[in-house]
């Protein structure tokens, strides 16, 4: 097949083929539970949201399975470093809250730190859309268009927020105000706040401007 895809011309129609193509082999190994080739397929794919959701899933296979659970850490944790490399973008931010909504289920602490990070990105750009819990990947040629979406549970503030305020309401509460985005401020601490009834403690938040 990679014979095949390097003969395409057209620089843009082969790269977003090459990645399709190796995306959705990932995909078909995490379910055929061939985790180590997912692994090997998904490293192929450039973009980070879409390396992300394939890492999201192979990390997710291995926590149904008690003799692999611990080496989902290890997969989440490829997923971080590789966002912390990247640039700061819309992209970044998603992952790293994808990051914290995946880390939830195994490590509460350094869920925390992938949404500090999150956060810290997120203040670094203009009006970030944080608002959407799918992926789109796009596949360009000649005389043809193709569209797939995939959605991302965390890839969404609110979700993230939400999942996140269960088990440490408090502190949830206290990284949606460091938003700097007004918007995604108020996103943010009205998911966390969500079912703040079953709360006994009464929380006094201090404004900001």
């Amino acid at each position: 097949m990679e014979t095949w895809l390097d003969k395409i011309k057209d620089e843009n129609t082969r790269e977003g083929l090459f990645n399709f193509f190796y995306f959705q082999r990932s995909k078909l190994a995490t379910k055929e539970k061939r985790l180590d080739e997912a692994r090997r397929y998904a490293l192929k794919v450039a973009k980070i949201e879409h390396r992300a959701i394939l890492f999201f899933d192979i990390a997710e296979a291995k926590m149904k399975e008690p003799l692999t659970k611990s080496e989902s850490l290890d997969t989440l944790l490829e997923v971080y470093q590789t966002a912390n490399k990247s640039p700061d973008t819309v992209e970044k931010a998603q992952v790293l809250l994808g990051l914290a909504f995946m880390y939830e289920k195994v490590d509460h602490f350094t869920a925390l730190s992938a949404l500090a990070d999150a956060i810290k990105t997120a203040n670094k750009l203009e009006n970030p859309n944080l608002f959407t819990g799918s992926v789109t990947q796009i596949v360009k040629g000649k005389s043809f268009t193709h569209f797939s979406s995939y959605s991302v549970p965390g890839f969404e503030i609110t979700g993230t927020f939400y999942e996140l305020s269960k088990k440490d309401f408090l502190t949830a509460l206290t990284h949606a105000t460091n938003f700097s985005d007004k918007y995604l401020r108020t996103l943010a601490v009205l998911a966390t706040v969500k079912d703040c009834e079953k709360n006994s403690k009464p929380v006094k938040l201090k404004a900001k401007n």
